[in-house]
Parts: structure tokens; C-alpha cells; sequence
């Protein structure tokens, strides 16, 4: 478990960042509201209609 507390912040941000808790943006850097999750793709990112 010490091994772990060295990525806490790290761990914590790609937690809220999966959850989509970074402000449900766009994956792709449009700057749009992220309304899709693509499940295929590796680190399922946040699209917006236009990018999905």
C-alpha cells in the first residue's frame, strides 16, 4: 500500500478524469461539451456529437 501513495494525485486525477469530472470536455480538444464515451476505444474518451 506505501508503494501506491506516491500516485495518489495521479491515480485520483485519471479516476475523475474517466468519470468525466474534468468538465465532460471533448476528448478530441474542439473545446464542445463531451455528451459520448467511446467503450472500444483504448482510455474510452469523451466525444462530442460532431467527433463521435
Amino acid at each position: 500500500m506505501w508503494e501506491w501513495l506516491e500516485y495518489e494525485d495521479e491515480y485520483l486525477e485519471a479516476l475523475l478524469q474517466w468519470e468525466g469530472a474534468d468538465g465532460r470536455t471533448c476528448s478530441k480538444g474542439c473545446g464542445c461539451d463531451g455528451v459520448y464515451r467511446c467503450t472500444e476505444c483504448f482510455g474510452q474518451p469523451m466525444l462530442c456529437t460532431s467527433c463521435c
